[in-house]
C-alpha cells in the first residue's frame, strides 16, 4: 500500500472560563480535563484502552485535590495509588508521601526544609538519609552536604564559588578536588581547569557560537556555521594548527540535515517530510551501491513502518495512549502467519508493560508495586520451564534483593547510594569508598582489591590480591593513561596516542626495558582500526571497510586474506569462501555447509552440519539459553550465568555481568570491571591480564618480570585464530567464552563468533540510524573491531580506545586497550553545540509530536507515574534488573534525525569527559527519559508566580479574600514573622487586585506559550505581546513572533508609523517620562524585547531598570544574534521574563528564550549586576 499524506488536525474544547477541557488528536482520541470553581485541574481522563485479549477497556484517570492555600495536596493515579503533598505557609513543598509499595508496607516520605527566603536547606529521603545546603546573600548555593550514617557517621561537603556575575567559577569536592572555570562578558566559559590542572579552552564567534575547543594537550576542534547558526563543518587540528580531518552537514530550507559527509568524503543522504520526520535514509556502500531504508508514520508522528534495504517491511502499532503495542515482522517461509511474527505488549492503566505476547505461544508476565517498580518477572510457553524472579527495594528505590529459583541475592547501600554489600548464591562481596565516592576496596571471591586515587580522582593504584602486585597508573595532561607499573621494579606497560586522541601503541616491557609484547594500531579518518601489529603475541592484521563502515576485509597474521560481504540489511553473506543466507527476518539459514532453524519468536532451535549432525538449543520464556548440545545453563534473577553444566559455577561481586569466578578461575577487576589478574580457584598460578583495544584478553603475563605465560589471537568476529599457553575463560570482548561451543556470553544473549551474529532475537527495538541497528542479530553494527556489545542489546563504539575530537562520545577506552581510569580526556563542546543546533532544526517536529499530541502527553504522564522522581535528595536511582522492563522500543538516540549522528553533528551528542567510576558497575540499560525542554526551567519562576497568584489574587468570590487572610495569619502565627517580613513575602500577592482578569489571563498565557511557539515558527503571523504589569507597575514579561518583513526599526527622535507594521522598534527618549519603576541615574532603561527586534521604547511594560553592562554588553550580544537571524529571513519565537527579589523594583536577572525555524536556539540567563 502506497503511503498517504495527511494534514493532522488537533481540536480543543474550552469552557466558559477559557479552560481547555478536551483535546482530540488526529486519530480522534480525546483527553478530557475537569476543573474546580477556582480553575484548577482536578481530573484528567485519557482515552480508553482495551488491552489485547481483554473484554473491558481501561480508562486511565488521574485526580488531584488542593489544600486551603491552593497547593496540590493529593494526586491519585489510574490504579488508585495516592501521593500526598504538604506545603508551608510560603508555598514551599515540605513533604511528599508516596503510595505504600504493597499491602501493609510503609509509605515512603521525603521531607524538605527551607529558610525564610524559600531556599531549600535540607532534603531527607524515606530512609532517613539527609542532604543540606547553604547559600550566599544572593541566593546561590555554596555548599551541599551529604550526611552518612553507615558504615560510619560522616559528612561529605561539596563547595561552590561564583564570580560577581553569578557564574560558577570553582567547585571543591568533599575530597578536596577543585575544578575551576573562567567566563567572558556573555557568561560563556572560556577556560575550564580540572582538578589535575588540565585546561580546556573555548573560543566563540561574533554571534556567540562556539567555534573552537582546545584540550589540555592543545588539540583543537573547530566548528563552522552557516548564516542560520547551524554547524556545517567540524574539523580537527593538531596542536600546531594543522588540519587532520573534517566532516560536514548540509541542510534543507527547513533546517533538516539532508546530507552528512564523513571524514573520508562519503555522504549519507536523508529525506524528511513536512513535519521534519526522517522518511528515507540512503547510506553509501561503494561508488555504485547504496543502502536505502524508508520509514512511515501515522498522523500522530509515531513510526508505523520500516522497510529495510532488502525491501522487507516491519510494521509497528501503538496503543491509544501512544505506547508501542506491537511489532509485526516480515513473513518467512518457516513462519508466514501473522501470529508467528507478531510481538505484542500489554499495559495496565498506568502504562506499565505487564505482559508480552510472543510468537509461538510464549508469554512474559510482570508484576509491579504501587511505586512502579517491578516485583515479579516470569513467563510460560517456552521449550523449558521458566522460574519466577522476584525483586524487593528499599524506600529509596534501591534494589535490595533478587530471588530466583537458585536462591536470594541481597544488596546493602550507604546513604550516598553506593553498594556496600552483596550476599547470596551469586557471590558475596563488600565495598568501601572515599569522600568523593570512589571505590577504595572490594572484597569478593578473588580476595580484597584496594584502590588509590590522586586529588583529581584518577586511579593511581590497584593492589591485586591474586598476584600480590600493586599496579600504578600515570597520565598525560588530558588525563589519558600513559603508564602502568607492576610493583617496584616489575614490568611496565606504556601507551601513546595520536593527535586525534586514539591509542597508537601499547607496550609491555620487562624491568630492564626490553619489549615483552606490543600492540600498534592504525586507523582511518573515521576512527576504524585498519591495522594491528603485534610483537610477542599473535594477532597482527590489516582491515578494510566499505563506505558505510562495515568490515570488508581482513589480512591474517599468516598473510591469508578473508573478504566479507554484506547484504542491504546488515547480514554477513560471505566470509572468504563460506557463504551464508538469511530469511526476511535476518535469521541465519545456511552458512559454511550448516543449516539453522528457529522458533517463531526468533531463538535458535537447531544447527545441522554438512554431515547431518545436529546441535539443539533451548531457551526459557525470558529469552535465556537454558541448554545447548546437552549442556545446561542456569541464571540468577539479574540474568547472569551462575552455573554451566554441573561443574562450572560463577560468582559476581556487584550487580554487573562481570564475573569474579568462572568455574575454577578467579578474576580480580578494576573499579570499572575490567580484568586485572586471574588465578585458579586456590589462588595459584596468578598472572596479570593483557587486553587489546577491543577488550579481548590477548595474553597473560608474570607482573614481576613481564614474561608472557599465554596468548590468544582472534579473528575480527571473535573466533580463536591462534593460541600459545592458556589465557583463561575470558576471551573475546573480555567476556566468558564457552570452552566447547566457543560462544560468548554477552549478558542478555549469547554471541556466536563463527557466524558473526547472536543466537537469539534482540528484544530491544533500536533507532535504525544507521540502518544496521534495525538488524536484531548482527554483532557490532557489522564493524566488530570497532564496537562491543556489553549488554547484548546495543553495540557501543570503541573509538580506537580514545575519543577523537569530533564525532564520537568520549568512551574512555571502551573495555580494553589502555585502562579506563582517566578523569578527563578530550571534551567536545563543539559537538554539543552542533547537536543543539540539530535539535533546534527539528523544533517543528518536536513541537507537533510532543506538545500537541495528547498521546505524547499521555506517555509523559504515564512515565511520571512509572519513573517519577520522588524528590528524595541526592540518592542515585536503583540499578534496574536485566529482566525488568527497561527498553523495548526506540532504544537508541533521537528518532528521525539519527542519520546526522554519523556526520558533522557527532556521535551521540558530544564527548563529555569520562569520570572515574564511583562504585561497582551495574547492568547497563537504556538512557533515562530526556529532561524537559530547557525553556521550562527558564519559565519555572514565572509559573510559580502564577500559581501563587491563583491563591492570593483571585476575586471570584469572597472566600478567596478570606483564604488570603488565612495564609497571612498562619504565616504570622507559625513562623512568628513581623509585619515587615510579611510585607516582603505577600506584597506581590495582595488579597484583591485591581486587575481581576490577571490571574486567568496570565495562566492562559502560560498554557498557550507552547502553541504560540509552534504556530510562530511554522509560519504564523508576526506579533508582540507585553504581559500586564504587576501591582508595583513592574514589567513582568514580553513575548513575540518575529519576522523580517513585519518589523520596522526607527531611530532616536523619530515617531512610529503603524501604517507599515504593528511592530515598531524604538529607543527610549530620555526626556519622554518613560522611566520604569526603580529606574535611577546610572542605570539603563532596558528593553525586554530590544529595539532591533521591534521592542518598543515607549511602552513601560517593555522596560526594566538594568545595569549598563547587563544591558548594553551581555543582553545586546544575544539580541544582535537573534536580530541577525531575523534579518536573514528566519521566523523567531522570542520570550523575555524578568525575575524580582521580593518587592525590589530592579530585577536580579532576565531570562531570554528564542527559537527559530532555521536553527536559532538561544537560552540566556542574564544577571542584572554591575
Amino acid at each position: 500500500m502506497a503511503p498517504a499524506t495527511e494534514r493532522p488536525v488537533i481540536r480543543s474544547g474550552f469552557d466558559a472560563f477559557g479552560d481547555e477541557t478536551a483535546t482530540r488528536d488526529a486519530d480522534g482520541e480525546i483527553v478530557r480535563t475537569d476543573y474546580d470553581a477556582l480553575g484548577r485541574a482536578v481530573r484528567t481522563t485519557l482515552p480508553a484502552y482495551t488491552p489485547p485479549g481483554a473484554e473491558e477497556a481501561l480508562t486511565p484517570t488521574v485526580t488531584r485535590t488542593y489544600d486551603a492555600a491552593g497547593h496540590v495536596a493529593t494526586e491519585t493515579g489510574p490504579l488508585g495509588h495516592t501521593t500526598d503533598f504538604t506545603h508551608d505557609q510560603l508555598g514551599n513543598r515540605t513533604s511528599v508521601t508516596a503510595p505504600a509499595p504493597g499491602d501493609g508496607a510503609e509509605r515512603p516520605v521525603t521531607r524538605y526544609t527551607y529558610d525564610l527566603l524559600g531556599e531549600q536547606l535540607s532534603v531527607t529521603d524515606p530512609t532517613g538519609a539527609r542532604t543540606e545546603s547553604t547559600y550566599d546573600e544572593l541566593g546561590r548555593r555554596i555548599t551541599l552536604s551529604v550526611f552518612e550514617r553507615h558504615p560510619a557517621d560522616a559528612v561529605y561537603t561539596t563547595r561552590l564559588r561564583y564570580d560577581d556575575s553569578g557564574n560558577l567559577v570553582a567547585t571543591t569536592s568533599p575530597g578536596g578536588a577543585e575544578a575551576s572555570a573562567e567566563y567572558n562578558a556573555a557568561g560563556q566559559p572560556v577556560t575550564e581547569t580540572d582538578a589535575a590542572d588540565g585546561t580546556t579552552t573555548y573560543t566563540y564567534g561574533p554571534t556567540g557560537l562556539l567555534t573552537a575547543v582546545a584540550d589540555p594537550l592543545g588539540r583543537v576542534a573547530r566548528t563552522q556555521y552557516d548564516p542560520a547558526g547551524r554547524a556545517v563543518e567540524v574539523s580537527d587540528h593538531d596542536p600546531e594548527g594543522t588540519p587532520l580531518r573534517s566532516r560536514s552537514t548540509a541542510y534543507d530550507a527547513e533546517g533538516n540535515p539532508v546530507a552528512v559527509t564523513d571524514a573520508l568524503g562519503h555522504t549519507t543522504r536523508q529525506t524528511f517530510d513536512a513535519a521534519g520526520r526522517l522518511t528515507r535514509l540512503v547510506e553509501p556502500v561503494d561508488a555504485d551501491t547504496s543502502v536505502t531504508t524508508t520509514f512511515g508514520y501515522d498522523a500522530l508522528g509515531q513510526r508505523t513502518r520500516l522497510t529495510d534495504g532488502r525491501g522487507h517491511t516491519t510494521w509497528y502499532t501503538h496503543t491509544s495512549h501512544g505506547e508501542p503495542e506491537s511489532v509485526v515482522e516480515p513473513a518467512t517461509d518457516a513462519h508466514p502467519d501473522a501470529a508467528d511474527r507478531t510481538f505484542t505488549t500489554v499495559y495496565d492503566a498506568a502504562g506499565r508493560p505487564v505482559r508480552e505476547i510472543q510468537p509461538g505461544g510464549v508469554t512474559q508476565q510482570r508484576t509491579f508495586d504501587a511505586l512502579g517498580r517491578i516485583t515479579e518477572h516470569t513467563g510460560s510457553g517456552a521449550e523449558t520451564a521458566t522460574g519466577t524472579d522476584t525483586f524487593t527495594y528499599d524506600l529509596a528505590d534501591r534494589l535490595t534483593s533478587v530471588n530466583a529459583p537458585g536462591g536470594t541475592q541481597t544488596f546493602g547501600y550507604d546513604d550516598r547510594g553506593n553498594l556496600l554489600t552483596a550476599e547470596g548464591p551469586s557471590g558475596d562481596a563488600s565495598f568501601a569508598y572515599d569522600a568523593d565516592g570512589h571505590l577504595t576496596s572490594r572484597t569478593d571471591a578473588a580476595g580484597t582489591t584496594t584502590f588509590g586515587y590522586d586529588p583529581a580522582g584518577r586511579l593511581t593504584s590497584a593492589a591485586d590480591p591474586l598476584t600480590g602486585t600493586t599496579q600504578g597508573y600515570g597520565y598525560n595532561a588530558a588525563s589519558q593513561p600513559t603508564t602502568v607499573t607492576y610493583g617496584s621494579g616489575g614490568a611496565v606497560r606504556s601507551y601513546t596516542y595520536d593527535d586525534l586522541g586514539r591509542l597508537v601503541t601499547d607496550i609491555l616491557a620487562e624491568p630492564g626495558g626490553a619489549t615483552s609484547a606490543s600492540l600498534t594500531y592504525a586507523y582511518d579518518a573515521e576512527d576504524r582500526v585498519t591495522g594491528k601489529t603485534t610483537t610477542g603475541t599473535a594477532g597482527s592484521g590489516a582491515h578494510t571497510y566499505d563506505r558505510s563502515g562495515r568490515l570488508t576485509g581482513w589480512t591474517a597474521p599468516d598473510g591469508t586474506d578473508t573478504a566479507y560481504t554484506w547484504d542491504a540489511a546488515g547480514n554477513r553473506t560471505s566470509a572468504g569462501e563460506a557463504t551464508a543466507t538469511y530469511d526476511e527476518r535476518n535469521r541465519l539459514l545456511t552458512a559454511a555447509g550448516s543449516s539453522y532453524a528457529y522458533t517463531a519468536r526468533g531463538t535458535q532451535r537447531t544447527v545441522t552440519d554438512a554431515d547431518g549432525g545436529t546441535v539443539s538449543a533451548a531457551f526459557d520464556a525470558l529469552g535465556r539459553m537454558s541448554s545447548r548440545d546437552g549442556v545446561d545453563y542456569t541464571y540468577d534473577g539479574l540474568g547472569r550465568l551462575v552455573q554451566r553444566g554441573d561443574d562450572t559455577p560463577f560468582a559476581y561481586a556487584d550487580q554487573s555481568n562481570n564475573a569474579v569466578r568462572t568455574g575454577d578461575q578467579l578474576v580480580t577487576r578494576d573499579p570499572v570491571g575490567d580484568p586485572l589478574a586471574t588465578a585458579d580457584a586456590d589462588g595459584n598460578g596468578a598472572t596479570a591480564v593483557l587486553t587489546d583495544v577491543h577488550g579481548d584478553v590477548t595474553a597473560t603475563f608474570i607482573p614481576d618480570d613481564g614474561t608472557l605465560s599465554g596468548s590468544t589471537a582472534y579473528s575480527p568476529f571473535g573466533q580463536v585464530a591462534a593460541t600459545d599457553g592458556a589465557t583463561g575463560a575470558l576471551g573475546y570482548q573480555g567476556e566468558y567464552t564457552d570452552p566447547v561451543t566457543g560462544e560468548v556470553n554477552m549478558h542478555a544473549r549469547w554471541y556466536d563468533p563463527a557466524s558473526g551474529g547472536f543466537t537469539s532475537r534482540d528484544s530491544w527495538t533500536l533507532n535504525p540510524t544507521p540502518s544496521v541497528q534495525a538488524n536484531r542479530y548482527t554483532y557490532g553494527s557489522a564493524s566488530p573491531l570497532n564496537h562491543t556489545d556489553p549488554t547484548g542489546h546495543k553495540s557501543a563504539h570503541q573509538g580506537g580506545g580514545w575519543a577523537p575530537l569530533i564525532g564520537r562520545p568520549y568512551s574512555g577506552g571502551g573495555r580494553g586497550g589502555a585502562p579506563k581510569h582517566q578523569g578527563g580526556g578530550t571534551p567536545n563542546r563543539s559537538n554539543n553545540n552542533s547537536n543543539k543546533n540539530k535539535k533546534s532544526n527539528n523544533k517543528k517536529t518536536s513541537s507537533y509530536q510532543s506538545r500537541t499530541s495528547h498521546r505524547s502527553q499521555a506517555r509523559r504522564w504515564q512515565r511520571e507515574f512509572r519513573y517519577r522522581d520522588r524528590m528524595r535528595g541526592n540518592n542515585r536511582p536503583h540499578r534496574p534488573t536485566t529482566n525488568a522492563p527497561r527498553c523495548t522500543y526506540n532504544c537508541g538516540y533521537s528518532s528521525g534525525t539519527g542519520g546526522a549522528n554519523s556526520g558533522a553533528n557527532g556521535g551521540s551528542g558530544g564527548a563529555a569527559a569520562t569520570r572515574v567510576p564511583q562504585g561497582p558497575r551495574g547492568p547497563q540499560g537504556p538512557p533515562p527519559p530526556p529532561p524537559p525542554p530547557p525553556w521550562h526551567v527558564i519559565l519555572a519562576a514565572v509559573i510559580s508566580v502564577v500559581h501563587a497568584r491563583d491563591v492570593s489574587t483571585a476575586t471570584v468570590d469572597s472566600a478567596q479574600n478570606t483564604l488570603a487572610d488565612d495564609s497571612q495569619t498562619r504565616a504570622r502565627k507559625d513562623l512568628n514573622l513581623t509585619d515587615k517580613q510579611l510585607g516582603e513575602y505577600f506584597k506581590m500577592f495582595p488579597r484583591a487586585s485591581d486587575d481581576a482578569s490577571f490571574r486567568r489571563e496570565f495562566r492562559n498565557l502560560v498554557e498557550s506559550w507552547e502553541e504560540q511557539e509552534r504556530n510562530c515558527i511554522s509560519g504564523g503571523t508576526s506579533w508582540i505581546y507585553y504581559h500586564p504589569r504587576d501591582e508595583q507597575d513592574r514589567a513582568t514579561g514580553a513575548v513575540g513572533c518575529l519576522q523580517r518583513d513585519a518589523i520596522k526599526v526607527i531611530g532616536r527622535g523619530a515617531h512610529p508609523d503603524s501604517n507599515d507594521t504593528d511592530i515598531v522598534g524604538s529607543d527610549t527618549n530620555r526626556n519622554g517620562h518613560f522611566d520604569p519603576p526603580g529606574y535611577r541615574r546610572g542605570l539603563h532603561r532596558g528593553h525586554l524585547i530590544g529595539r532591533q527586534l521591534g521592542g518598543s521604547g515607549t511602552e513601560v511594560r517593555n522596560l526594566i531598570p538594568q545595569h549598563p553592562r547587563a544591558n548594553s554588553v551581555v543582553q545586546k550580544t544575544f539580541e544582535d544574534r537573534v536580530a541577525k537571524a531575523v534579518a536573514g529571513g528566519e521566523r523567531v519565537y522570542y520570550l523575555s521574563i524578568p525575575s524580582y527579589e521580593g518587592g525590589n523594583l530592579i530585577p536580579y536577572k532576565l531570562d531570554i528564550y528564542a527559537v527559530g525555524n532555521r536553527g536559532t536556539n538561544v537560552k540566556a540567563e542574564i544577571k542584572n549586576v554591575p
